[in-house]
């Protein structure tokens, strides 16, 4: 094989001889799309109109591996892949007491592994096995071996070789079906394209880099394949620091902490992508000497504060902050992704916030229905650490002072039963006003209650950030005093206070009582969700509902008869569509099926949970919007359903006041 020396190798050549190419553990996963495909394949269709045809492809850059007993063999292989073991136990031998080639591949996986396929697969029509694969104790292996195991036994499975389950299907195996696709669905080719992908001009350059230290300099960007992003960089950054300023070198610690982050942040349940764990570590590191880290993309973060750190610090920083903290978010996410995907042995249990519901069932409501900022997330993370125990698990005490918002639901009540008060028929709706100042007041003026730190974050997201609350030199400070001293007691106090003190819950059940908040507010509909779900006692956050408004969003709905239903005009009546009393959820069936009827229409359907043809299965039933129904059921008088939607407002309002 030509080393450094200018000769060209064709595509199939390369594939033709007695040699494995293993994609090192540190390598992220195969990452090329549609794009990427498609640029390869028009290249291909140019390539073959030229006279004389012929195409290069870039260099691919290989480190030779002489023996199963080298360091970097041992560092960078997975030997939980049986192919690897089975090179391992061969001593790079075949059956037949051939010597194999084995060569690490440190830039050029995605090109050499689309063109395997594309020569082993589509141009050989399956005949896989016989022409790029070979025979080593007895079992038949890919000239490729892909990282992570659980990517490459896939591969296997979709070469033929094997038919087995893996025990985890990530975002990079969609990608490996799709390639396959690609080759052999998506696109036609011809006897002339055939040939000349086989030929000897379509060629790459292989150069191989001195075992020594190729794995710790190469840096490199290929112009046909996907660019570097910001985390590619932020590990090569990682590398120069580490051959140019520490003594002594740990390249394979960098190489262990970037290949487990790559098959981490590829799981299909990952809340993280590459960007936010670079964010996240920035927070880790930065918050609590520059409090504007949290609003920062990972481009300026990886531009301002690593890269641009001054050499001096790196010696200690880089292996005793930097590294860690990438391991420990990493380490993280990992776990709460078992959570996510429901193979944590916890998830079964029963929740400690919904009787009804699992615990697999809470992180998925908030953090799949909810989402939490980068904010939160640190936060998050962090705190399992302090108090080694699960998110779920109670671990303080949070004291709550709700008289102001008893206040503000006495006061908003009193206005309303005035108006009430002066309506025809209106004994129905002052036995509900009754009813609800019965349930206001029951509440206790200060409560407190258990917390786990699942729930703490659900609180600080919903009442403090999503309220724009995000004060970074206060978040800075309690991130300083709590985790920066290490104090255990510090820590849960303060992010109890962030919610309890300067959270301003009054602050957020005030917004709650406004009267024309944006129609798309993420937090109503996380309000009404679990309103939802503990009146039906089912999880309903992921089942196919909408949001319903009772008074249409569409203001022709009633345009000639504002005033009969107690509006002064279309302005009012637009603002009082968007309040909480007014929206519900409902089966996105029946929804699209009563479209803008009115209320008296309406009423049956929500009471009934049919509405002509249109039947909801009971396994689908909105409970609320029957409740609704069945008190707006039989109102002749159109005003009263405009107070029956006010009084709803503030049984929304009561229920995030005991829920949250």
């Amino acid at each position: 094989m030509p080393t450094n020396s200018g000769n060209f190798d064709s595509v199939w050549s390369v594939f033709d001889r007695n040699a494995v190419y293993v994609i090192p553990t540190f390598q992220r996963p195969y990452a090329w799309e549609e794009k990427q495909l498609s640029d390869l394949f028009k290249d291909i269709q140019i390539a073959c109109t030229r006279n004389p045809k012929y195409h290069y492809l870039s260099p691919v850059h290989l480190v030779k591996v002489d023996s199963p007993e080298k360091t970097i063999w041992q560092d960078y292989t997975d030997n939980s892949n049986p192919d690897i073991q089975v090179l391992t136990h061969s001593q790079f031998t075949k059956d037949n007491g051939g010597k194999l080639q084995i060569y690490f591949v440190v830039d050029g996986q995605q090109r050499l592994t689309t063109l395997f396929v594309l020569l082993a697969y589509a141009i050989t029509y399956k005949k896989f096995a016989s022409d790029f694969s070979i025979k080593c104790q007895n079992r038949k292996i890919p000239k490729i071996i892909l990282n992570p195991s659980d990517d490459h036994q896939h591969f296997r499975n979709l070469l033929g070789l094997t038919f087995s389950t893996p025990t985890v299907k990530l975002r990079s195996q969609d990608r490996l079906d799709y390639l396959f696709d690609y080759f052999t669905k998506r696109i036609v080719l011809s006897p002339s394209h055939n040939g000349f992908i086989k030929g000897n001009d379509h060629v790459l350059l292989l150069i191989e880099l001195n075992p020594d230290h190729g794995l710790q300099t190469f840096l490199t960007l290929n112009d046909r394949g996907k660019d570097l992003t910001t985390f590619e960089k932020q590990k090569s950054l990682f590398m120069e620091y580490d051959i140019n300023f520490c003594t002594p070198q740990k390249p394979i610690d960098i190489h262990k902490v970037f290949g487990t982050a790559y098959k981490v942040l590829e799981h299909h349940n990952c809340i993280i992508n590459e960007n936010q764990l670079i964010q996240l570590a920035s927070i880790n590191l930065w918050v609590t000497k520059d409090s504007d880290v949290p609003s920062k993309s990972s481009e300026t973060l990886y531009e301002n504060y690593f890269r641009g750190s001054n050499p001096s610090t790196v010696l200690s920083d880089l292996h005793q902050k930097w590294l860690p903290t990438f391991a420990e978010i990493t380490s993280e996410v990992d776990y709460l992704t078992n959570f996510l995907n429901g193979s944590h042995p916890s998830c079964s249990s029963m929740s400690n916030i919904h009787t009804v519901r699992t615990v697999a069932d809470d992180y998925q409501i908030i953090f799949n229905s909810l989402g939490l900022s980068l904010r939160s997330l640190a936060v998050f993370f962090k705190f399992r650490q302090f108090f080694n125990c699960e998110w779920h698990d109670k671990v303080s005490k949070i004291s709550l002072n709700n008289k102001y918002i008893k206040d503000l639901l006495i006061i908003e009540l009193g206005r309303i039963t005035v108006e009430i008060k002066s309506l025809e028929d209106n004994k129905q709706l002052i036995d509900e006003s009754d009813s609800l100042n019965d349930q206001i007041m029951a509440i206790k003026d200060q409560t407190t209650r258990d917390i786990s730190i699942l729930e703490l974050v659900e609180m600080m997201e919903l009442i403090v950030f999503k309220m724009g609350s995000t004060k970074p030199a206060n978040y800075s400070t309690a991130w300083d005093s709590g985790f920066g001293s290490k104090n255990i007691i510090n820590a849960i106090t303060q992010w109890l206070n962030y919610i309890a003190v300067f959270g301003s819950r009054e602050r957020f059940f005030n917004y709650l009582l406004a009267a024309s908040p944006d129609r798309k507010d993420l937090r109503f509909k996380y309000i009404l969700r679990e309103e939802e779900s503990f009146q039906s006692g089912r999880n309903l956050h992921f089942v196919d509902m909408e949001i319903e408004h009772a008074f249409s969003s569409n203001p022709s709905a009633i345009s000639h008869t504002f005033s009969s239903y107690g509006f002064n005009n279309e302005f009012e009546y637009k603002n009082f569509c968007e309040t909480l009393g007014n929206k519900i959820w409902l089966d996105s069936g029946l929804n699209k099926a009563i479209k803008h009827n009115p209320l008296s229409t309406k009423a049956g359907a929500y009471k009934t949970q049919t509405f002509g043809n249109t039947i909801v299965p009971i396994h689908r039933y909105a409970h609320s919007a029957i409740n609704l129904g069945g008190k707006l059921s039989g109102i002749t008088i159109n005003s009263h359903y405009k107070y029956y939607l006010l009084l709803r407002r503030l049984e929304n309002i009561l229920f995030a006041l005991k829920r949250f």
